[in-house]
């Protein structure tokens, strides 16, 4: 029972809602809601359903995972459930026989090296590993040496596979850490939730308000001398002006991954780049049917780009029977649909959806900014100066408001800006005809 309710409170805390919010989402009232929480009885199975809905509803694949958890938990609350207990023992009026007297002094507890790997919500926090990780052997030992000089930051454009390289850190060198903890970053309210927790299950911090938690988090690990043995991992952390407050400066090792590059005015960054050809003809090598020719392989790596992401997506479809040429062929005249229609299990998104919703993010924050990459894909360049291509005189400042999206990266020494072709490619395949007329405009000049 107890299990249950405390993941119950994980996922309030981990995605931010209240009780009130909560009850107009469940269309329960608050002190039905108390109730079922306060851990007196077993909370029926519609309301933990509808509790679930209320939290996760848009994330098909970690619904399914907590729906999986819940029910554990549910059914082993179900008093029906409780084995019998053991018959007593029949009396007896001998004395019980004396121990076997030893001289062995008794063996010492094993130790363990099982890191704590838990989650905002009390459950494995952590993602699974990805079996197919192939390569990046010279960033994760840069890695676990620079993260003793302070937080890291894992910097790199959409589909790059920074998460996936911090999944493998995290198991790869889990022995290092006695405590892991996985926050998901991308809103403040979840990442200030799952440092609340980590305080409450963790650092003995009492506070119920995530406000006073988060405090008391950050004072905890101020004050530990020594420093704990842990690791905290901000994945998706793509605003540092709304996230980089609450980062822990000293007491615990941190990795935080991110596509916005304003990310280096604040911690120490390495720079994910697309695998190298070497790794990328291994990764589906592996993964891809034995009869795709070494020919047919290396054709795939360089239409896509190298970029984890793409070759993912292109492996689940042509382990589904997909001819290569006619895989080719899709991809080069309909990146979106090609692109579009897969996502691997270890990706939040594929590769088309995360490009257009990034571009749609930066269309409504600076369109000036979108029409500016957009230039520059139906122009199909790879490097751009920053003042805009064919003369076009766009303000310089408006290449670093494009580049924290993922959308593209910079060259520190030459500021030019750096397109994927990939990327590229599904940005003109997006355009429409109003978008075709206004773009002329920047091209005439």
């Amino acid at each position: 029972m107890h299990a249950l309710v405390q993941d119950l409170r994980g996922l309030l805390d981990q995605y931010g809602l209240s009780y009130r919010a909560l009850g107009e989402l469940t269309h329960h009232s608050k002190s039905t809601i108390s109730e079922k929480l306060s851990g007196a009885e077993r909370p029926d199975w519609e309301f933990v359903e509808s509790f679930l809905d209320a939290c996760i509803a848009t994330d098909h694949e970690g619904r399914a995972r907590w729906h999986r958890i819940l029910l554990d938990r549910w059914n082993a609350a179900d008093p029906s459930r409780a084995p019998e207990p053991p018959d007593p023992p029949e009396p007896s009026n001998e004395p019980p026989d004396p121990p076997e007297p030893s001289n062995e002094p008794p063996d010492p507890p094993e130790p363990s090296n099982e890191a704590q790997v838990l989650s905002a919500g009390g459950q494995d926090g952590l993602p699974e590993r990805n079996a197919a990780f192939i390569g990046r052997e010279r960033i994760l030992a840069h890695l676990r040496s620079a993260l003793c000089d302070g937080p890291q930051v894992l910097l790199g454009a959409i589909g790059a596979g920074k998460t996936q390289l911090a999944i493998e850190f995290a198991h790869r060198y889990r022995d290092d850490f006695p405590l892991i903890w996985w926050i998901q970053a991308d809103r403040r309210d979840l990442a200030r939730a799952g440092l609340a927790s980590l305080g409450r299950q963790h650092l003995r911090v009492a506070s119920d308000g995530v406000d006073e938690a988060v405090r008391a988090v950050d004072a905890e690990l101020r004050s530990a001398c020594p420093a704990l043995r842990g690791l905290l991992v901000f994945d998706d952390a793509d605003r540092p002006d709304e996230i980089a407050d609450m980062i822990p400066r000293t007491g615990v090792s941190v990795l935080i991954t991110s596509r916005d590059s304003r990310w280096r005015d604040h911690f120490a960054d390495i720079e994910i780049p697309v695998l190298e050809p070497e790794e990328s003809i291994a990764l589906l090598r592996a993964r891809l049917p034995s009869t795709i020719t070494a020919p047919d392989v290396d054709r795939l790596c360089r239409a896509l780009g190298d970029l984890p992401l793409a070759l993912e997506q292109a492996v689940l479809r042509l382990r589904d029977g997909v001819d290569v040429d006619e895989y080719l062929q899709g991809l080069a005249e309909h990146p979106q649909r090609t692109l579009g229609g897969s996502r691997p299990p270890d990706y939040p998104t594929s590769m088309s959806a995360a490009i257009n919703l990034a571009a749609d993010r930066l269309g409504n924050d600076r369109q000036e900014a979108l029409d500016l990459l957009r230039c520059h894909a139906l122009q199909d360049l790879d490097d751009c100066p920053g003042d805009g291509p064919s003369g076009a005189r766009l303000p310089s400042h408006v290449m670093s408001e494009a580049v924290p999206y993922g959308l593209a990266t910079t060259d520190p020494s030459t500021r030019a800006i750096r397109l994927h072709p990939l990327v590229a490619a599904l940005l003109r395949d997006n355009l429409t005809a109003e978008d075709h007329a206004r773009l002329a405009l920047y091209l005439a000049h």
